[in-house]
């Protein structure tokens, strides 16, 4: 019985290892500062400021090219934003949902430019402090 616990012990380390490895070192990352314009491909991330994390997860393409070579149709991205011990996942779309509010944050993340099936650009704005008197 000890013998199975330990090797279900190594094996639950090993899987938090192996998702932590391809959460930040198996892809491209960036340090950008709020409100500052950043693209990221499938799986990368960026770091804003030391304050959050945003990671494009997944891309849906909805869309279709029309006979003048132009796209038509949606496309969707589900983005991880992690900050603070908070976990929240958002899905943006060159159609609906451009901008986000980030659930129990003074963030909101935009989509500023949904480039293709492959990778698009973000912001994540910040709620400016109002001055205290």
């Amino acid at each position: 019985m000890k013998l199975i616990s330990k090797l279900l012990s190594v094996v639950i380390f090993a899987a938090l290892i192996f998702v932590i490895y391809k959460f930040f070192f198996d892809c491209e990352h960036f340090y950008v500062q709020f409100n500052e314009e950043f693209t990221l491909s499938l799986l990368d991330y960026a770091k804003i400021e030391d304050e959050a994390y945003v990671k494009l997860l997944k891309i849906n393409d909805h869309s279709e090219i029309n006979e003048n070579g132009d796209r038509e149709g949606q496309i969707e991205y589900k983005l991880l934003v992690v900050n603070d011990m908070r976990i929240n996942y958002v899905t943006l779309s060159t159609l609906e949902n451009k901008e986000v509010d980030i659930n129990k944050t003074k963030y909101a993340l935009k989509l500023t430019n949904g480039i293709d099936d492959t990778k698009a650009s973000f912001k994540l704005l910040k709620e400016e402090e109002e001055d205290k008197k």
